[in-house]
């Protein structure tokens, strides 16, 4: 069971970690069009690093859920009598 609640912990760590990345991403890719000409490049490359962080946070993410599928099915279906 501690597994299992460690586990539940780290996934949703890595979900709020993935979703404030995809949030700022998706503010920065939105700043972009509003940029001038001399500011864009710096946004662009800000944007290039986000989806970086983005693609390995959703990895460690799926890894997460794994670990967290992993830990539930160890633990049986207790059965009562009646």
């Amino acid at each position: 069971v501690d597994a299992l609640l460690s586990a539940d912990a780290a996934r949703r760590a890595a979900i709020s970690t993935a979703d404030s990345l995809r949030a700022e991403q998706k503010t920065a890719s939105r700043s972009v069009g509003k940029a001038s000409p001399a500011e864009r490049s710096a946004l662009l490359q800000r944007a290039k690093d986000l989806a970086g962080q983005v693609k390995a946070a959703e990895a460690d993410q799926a890894a997460a859920e794994m670990a967290f599928t992993a830990a539930h099915m160890a633990i049986s279906n207790v059965i009562i009598d009646g």
